[in-house]
């Protein structure tokens, strides 16, 4: 069955580069919003759902990268395994066409809300007692999360609140690393990479998550990454300058994420 499943997507797939990115004619792909570097669709099959992602070219040094370190599509494949085999949950990829002009691949969708959205629409709303106690719950796991994610050698290529789903497993947080195409493990984690990380994930700056919620995801953080005290004070430092940086001029209340999703995020999340 998975097999069959599989040489679907194949051929539908390179039916859709081939034709010029027409689609299926039987409603089971839908074009959704992506960037200008990219063609992503949705794709309904069997009673699945499955996302495929083409990946165009940015610049005229694609071939050169390509030829250096292979595809986009192929840099994905790989550093989703590796994600997928240190533990961490990632969207597992089902077929690829990481050669040729226009590489791509399929991957099974994952259930989850972008952390961006979820703030913005289930935190968004009026603070009970289990509500906050959840909140606290998911900060300190996140944190917690990325800190193990870093202790291990991972950089994600673009850890923005947009890239972290938000799940549940038995009330318990979740969390779906997606868009790895340029995430990668090394032996020795660069600072660089930490910093760029943390100001990205912290990026989002929302009315409801105040700083002691910040300081929750910092302590869960530097115990989950196994940071020594003077390491910690270094990071903090340099975090602070870059996203001082990033973040000046924006409105602090400004809410950044899709407000209308809470009927689809309370099915299974507790609220």
């Amino acid at each position: 069955m998975a097999d069959s499943i599989a040489q679907q997507l194949q051929q539908m797939a390179a039916q859709v580069v081939a034709r010029d990115w027409q689609l299926p004619n039987d409603g089971s792909w839908h074009w959704v919003q992506s960037s200008p570097y990219a063609r992503v669709a949705r794709i309904r099959l069997d009673g699945r759902e499955f996302y495929f992602k083409a990946f165009l070219s940015r610049t005229g040094l694609e071939p050169l990268k390509t030829a250096l370190r292979g595809s986009r599509a192929a840099r994905c494949c790989k550093n989703t395994r590796k994600l997928l085999e240190a533990g961490f949950s990632a969207p597992r990829i089902v077929v690829a066409q990481t050669a040729g002009a226009v590489p791509w691949i399929v991957m099974e969708s994952m259930r989850g809300v972008a952390w961006a959205d979820y703030l913005a629409s289930y935190l968004t709303r009026p603070e009970s007692r289990e509500r906050l106690h959840w909140k606290r719950q998911l900060i300190t796991a996140l944190g917690s999360q990325v800190g193990r994610l870093h202790r291990l050698g991972f950089a994600h290529g673009d850890l923005r609140p947009f890239n972290v789903l938000v799940d549940s497993v038995a009330r318990q947080p979740h969390f779906h690393f997606i868009d790895n195409e340029r995430s990668r493990r090394m032996p020795y984690l660069r600072e660089r990479e930490r910093v760029r990380n943390l100001v990205q994930i912290n990026m989002l700056q929302a009315p409801q998550i105040q700083r002691t919620d910040r300081l929750r995801f910092w302590r869960a953080y530097c115990a989950a990454a196994g940071l020594s005290p003077r390491a910690e004070r270094r990071l903090r430092a340099l975090v602070g300058r870059r996203l001082a940086v990033r973040m000046a001029g924006r409105p602090s209340d400004k809410v950044i994420g899709n407000s209308a999703l809470s009927t689809e995020i309370l099915e299974y999340l507790p609220g």
